[in-house]
């Protein structure tokens, strides 16, 4: 068992290398040192797309929390444990879903009036 893992752990290793995919020296605006590797220019731009990713990853998974909440409900079998747990669930995933939504709105507002 040990030299299994032993045997993943350095493939994984040294696979790593092919896995990573180094910038290109072309790429490099001429007289610079460090590139960027970034395609954004500046940091709030990096901040919007960081936001904006994990707005789309939260949307997405607040139906997927509220589906599996309503199988919880439906196989309780009337313990009031099962059910009250279910619909916990559901409330902090549609509470979840409207802070988000809302956060982005507040977001673009602010944006709107300081531009």
């Amino acid at each position: 068992m040990r030299k299994k893992i032993l045997t993943i752990i350095v493939l994984a290793i040294s696979a790593t290398p092919f896995l990573v995919s180094a910038q290109d020296a072309d790429n490099c605006p001429p007289g610079s040192v460090i590139c960027n590797p970034l395609s954004y220019s500046t940091f709030g731009e990096l901040i919007d797309n960081i936001i904006a990713f994990l707005s789309y990853i939260a949307i997405a998974l607040a139906p997927v929390l509220i589906i599996y909440a309503a199988f919880l409900y439906l196989t309780s079998e009337g313990e009031p444990y099962k059910i009250k747990q279910a619909q916990q669930l559901i409330y902090y995933a549609l509470a979840g879903l409207v802070i988000i939504l809302l956060s982005k709105a507040i977001i673009g507002i602010i944006k709107g009036v300081f531009s």
